[in-house]
């Protein structure tokens, strides 16, 4: 399938596995980031364990409100989510921002 030909629902998948790609990107970064940052070993952990409780949180909710409403539509605010999310980075100039 060439990408002028691709429908919608696959454009948005394309885009969420290009989202997950750049989250495993960025985790590893996290450290270094923090600790330039000054923060303290304990501090980096809590923030690790803090991104994945939310994932363990937000799985089953964004499943049954996948299953409630149209998939494309939580997808596109999820995606739209992760955009601001993102788009926000460059303003984590200190510790207290992340």
């Amino acid at each position: 399938e060439s990408l002028a030909t691709m429908s919608p629902t696959s454009w948005l998948l394309l885009i969420t596995c290009i989202d997950m790609v750049g989250v495993g990107m960025m985790i590893p970064l996290l450290t270094p980031f923090t600790r330039e940052l000054g923060a303290s070993a304990t501090l980096i952990g809590l923030l690790g364990s803090i991104f994945g409780w939310v994932q363990l949180v937000s799985t089953p909710v964004l499943g049954y409100l996948s299953d409630r409403f149209p998939r494309r539509t939580v997808l596109l605010i999820c995606m739209g989510t992760a955009a601001v999310g993102y788009a926000l980075i460059p303003a984590f100039a200190s510790l207290p921002a992340v």
